[in-house]
């Protein structure tokens, strides 16, 4: 074989190992990129930093999601919120999780939620979660 011919098979190996390669990377940004892994993480960092403004506030506050995510679940601790894909064991850690700074005087009431409608509730020194509105400290049916 000459050189020519060795050059040329060379330049197509190159293309070809280029046009792979691309492609690997394109799925494996898809995948990382996917519309449910990135709405997850968007929601639980918005609630992060919606629960960071709540708690900064004076006042008794009630902010509503009004977002459908019927079959996502929300976690809220004492320091973080998470958005699970599936309901989530009592210990079981999520990708899609972002903390906020709590506050000494008001205690969260952390707990487990499948999502609807979600409010973020402040009322005197409580903070919490929940799919139904409160009004004066008792939650309303609709």
């Amino acid at each position: 074989m000459n050189k020519r011919a060795e050059l040329t098979l060379l330049r197509i190996g190159t293309i070809l190992a280029g046009i792979l390669v691309a492609f690997i990377l394109v799925m494996i940004v898809y995948k990382a990129t996917s519309q449910e892994g990135a709405e997850s993480a968007f929601l639980a960092k918005d609630s992060a930093m919606f629960i960071d403004a709540i708690l900064s506030t004076p006042q008794d506050v009630q902010i509503v999601y009004p977002e459908e995510f019927i079959k996502w679940y929300i976690r809220l601790d004492n320091l973080s919120v998470s958005i699970f894909h599936s309901q989530p064991e009592p210990n079981e850690t999520s990708p899609y999780s972002y903390y906020f700074v709590p506050r000494a005087d008001i205690k969260v009431q952390g707990r487990d939620l499948k999502l609807s409608t979600l409010f973020f509730i402040k009322s005197g020194d409580n903070f919490t979660i929940s799919n139904i509105p409160e009004q004066g400290g008792e939650k309303l049916n609709d």
